[in-house]
């Protein structure tokens, strides 16, 4: 409701709200195996014209000295919303972050560590030198300045990611927008391979090694600090989540196969472990639009009565780690939580750890947490990530029939062969149906190069024992996007 009162009087809030509800038309009710979301291309477009425009107005507002604080916190409020439902939390953070920024410059508080993020760089080869050589080396005296270092990294493999899906999404849609126009996930699934196996230019592929170096400084001078004493704390433990989210994600974002996730094993196992901890503790970040909504209140009873002591009791709660942990028996609130990596990262391992015996502890965590982040359940994606189990066992017999006709076992994860390992995978239930039904990429059988594009229908789901059957409804064949 407030919001569409600020809406009346600022232009900033009126396209937020726009642009809002022009998502939610877009938006499909579908799961990315990275948890973003596919959508209709016409209204999705209309979305980031309103969005763009929402955040011009609030930048000028914010220049100018607005005055009043009510407009600019509804609007970074409703732009953590939009986010959220697009399904990129971490720029919804970033907006949350503005605006706890703000309330602190209007409530007298002063942040405990400067803003890493704008005098970072990331760290791309300069002449004569490789990414290894640049001499990166940072130590990080707090979590705080660890957790500003990965923003910044995370912002950057961001920005490149982004730009190579439009890349992609361009190729698609020049090449083969007749065949996928009307089916929006096979779209998706397409657009995400071929932004991982398109060939980059020298200066994409050194700003990818420059991002991929900055990971590893950051994990060495990461395990520096939390060997001095600052591990297991809640907050120590987030920031390994989020850093496996960021990474895992640079790593998938540029894989001409799956095989990538075989040597990353011990990293899938601590992150595993990390998000575990947090679910364990019944941890959930505050909502994050009633902590801004409620700052805002206190602010505004601050301007009237110049009381700073009357907003000492937020200084702890400033960012970057938000408040402190909430009550054991606290239920999670899905309204405003964007999350802080936990189900991105369970779902990643579920879905890219071949392993059985840690997917299956992974998946069966997703379904008992009883979380809600942002429009995720865990029940849910827990039965997504049994199903892109059981589909890949599946396919894997499949495989190893035609080898070997003798052979009935399940396969051992680690020797999933390439053709049976999903890539891209987009699931989506249809009303009153028992039916899960899947748009899936993979390496075509048989062949080097080029992306199958696959849909199947999920029926007769008996998951308590990884049992499903699985009807192919359509096959396409891609060749490589040099060809």
């Amino acid at each position: 409701m407030q919001a569409l009162a600020a809406s009346e009087t600022a232009p900033a809030v009126f396209f937020a709200v726009a642009a809002l509800g022009a998502l939610d038309n877009s938006v499909l009710d579908m799961v990315h195996s990275s948890l973003s979301r596919p959508s209709r291309p016409d209204q999705m477009d209309l979305a980031l014209r309103l969005y763009s425009r929402a955040i011009a107005h609030l930048a000028k507002s914010i220049q100018q000295g607005e005055t009043s604080l009510a407009p600019v916190i509804v609007g970074c409020v409703v732009f953590l919303v939009f986010e959220v439902t697009r399904g990129n939390p971490l720029c919804a953070a970033r907006h949350a972050r503005t605006g706890n920024r703000i309330l602190n410059e209007r409530l007298g508080l002063v942040e405990d560590v400067a803003d890493f993020s704008n005098n970072f760089q990331p760290l791309l080869p300069q002449s004569g030198g490789t990414p290894s050589e640049l001499g990166y080396t940072v130590v990080f005296n707090s979590l705080e300045e660890a957790l500003h270092h990965l923003e910044a990294l995370t912002s950057a493999g961001q920005e490149l990611q982004a730009e190579l899906l439009r890349v992609a999404e361009d190729l698609v849609d020049t090449q083969w927008s007749s065949l996928l126009s009307q089916n929006p996930a096979s779209r998706f699934c397409l657009v995400n391979s071929l932004s991982k196996t398109m060939p980059l230019s020298a200066a994409r592929q050194a700003q990818f090694d420059g991002i991929q170096n900055g990971h590893l400084q950051w994990k060495k001078a990461c395990a520096q600090l939390l060997a001095a004493g600052e591990y297991p704390s809640r907050n120590a433990v987030r920031l390994l989540v989020r850093s496996f989210v960021a990474r895992s994600t640079m790593l998938a974002c540029r894989s001409t196969s799956e095989r990538w996730a075989d040597a990353y094993f011990e990293e899938f196992s601590a992150g595993f472990t990390a998000a575990e901890l947090l679910v364990q503790w019944q941890y959930s970040d505050f909502p994050v639009a009633e902590n801004l909504m409620s700052r805002l209140s206190i602010a505004e009873d601050h301007a009237q009565n110049n009381d700073v002591s009357a907003s000492s009791e937020w200084d702890s709660q400033s960012p970057p780690f938000g408040p402190p942990p909430p009550r054991s028996d606290y239920l999670p609130h899905p309204a405003g939580v964007f999350g802080q990596g936990v189900f991105s990262t369970l779902f990643t391992v579920a879905c890219k750890c071949r392993d059985a015996t840690l997917r299956r502890r992974t998946a069966d965590l997703l379904i008992s947490s009883n979380r809600m982040e942002g429009h995720h359940s865990g029940k849910r994606l827990g039965l997504f990530a049994k199903i892109i189990i059981a589909l890949e066992d599946q396919l894997a017999l499949c495989d190893s029939e035609l080898d070997s006709p003798s052979s009935s076992s399940e396969p051992a994860s680690q020797d999933i062969p390439d053709t049976a390992r999903l890539r891209d995978v987009v699931l989506h239930t249809a009303d009153g149906e028992n039916v899960v039904y899947i748009s899936c990429t993979r390496q075509p059988a048989g062949s080097k190069g080029g992306i199958a594009l696959e849909e199947y229908r999920c029926t007769d789901l008996d998951l308590g024992i990884g049992m499903a059957t699985f009807d192919l409804t359509d096959m396409l064949f891609y060749p490589n996007s040099t060809s």
